[in-house]
């Protein structure tokens, strides 16, 4: 299977693989797999590094070479671009679209647990599912079956909510310290 990882995806599987259903992690584990990244993917890292929100070890040249020395790097086309204008996607982050044509384009399934991006139609998908909320907490099912911090038909969701909305914890002089930074150290 020819894999093209959403930029959490690909970010979760450096930084934190436990984030990752157990489906996702052994598809990424799969030899028989192509894992696909976009420079779209790369842009939209370091636009969080420029945040603050990830903090990349090095320089920026050298995490980029290891953070995407065992992927195939997918074009960002012209054909890519025409087909992203014209995806029926509701919100108009472009990253996203540039991500779901590039899937559509190059006959990639994106692995993504962005909601929105899954059941596009033609656009093959492998969803990270996982009965937790995107920080790992626990969630409990109402009886419809949807997660309970499902947003409401029409609400807007900011993009990267999954890093947002998360405090992860990190080591500081010999005491465990709540940050919003991660550091991806590779």
């Amino acid at each position: 299977m020819k894999l093209l990882l959403d930029t959490h995806i690909w970010l979760w599987s450096l930084a934190q693989p436990s984030r990752l259903s157990r489906r996702v992690q052994h598809e990424l584990r799969d030899g028989q797999n192509e894992l696909w990244l976009s420079p779209v993917s790369t842009w939209e890292a370091l636009l969080l590094h420029a945040k603050r929100r990830i903090h990349l070890d090095g320089t920026i040249q050298d995490w980029v070479a290891k953070a995407t020395m065992h992927m195939r790097e997918a074009p960002l086309t012209h054909e890519i671009v025409v087909a992203a204008q014209e995806l029926p996607l509701e919100h108009p982050d472009p990253a996203d679209r540039f991500l779901a044509a590039t899937a559509e384009v190059l006959g990639l399934t994106l692995v993504t647990a962005d909601r929105r991006l899954l059941g596009l139609g033609k656009i093959a998908t492998l969803a990270n599912r996982r009965v937790q909320s995107i920080c790992g907490n626990k969630v409990p099912r109402p009886p419809s079956g949807k997660l309970s911090n499902s947003p409401k038909p029409g609400a807007s969701i900011r993009s990267h909510d999954w890093f947002r909305n998360c405090a992860p914890t990190r080591v500081v002089s010999g005491r465990t310290t709540a940050s919003r930074t991660w550091a991806l150290r590779i």
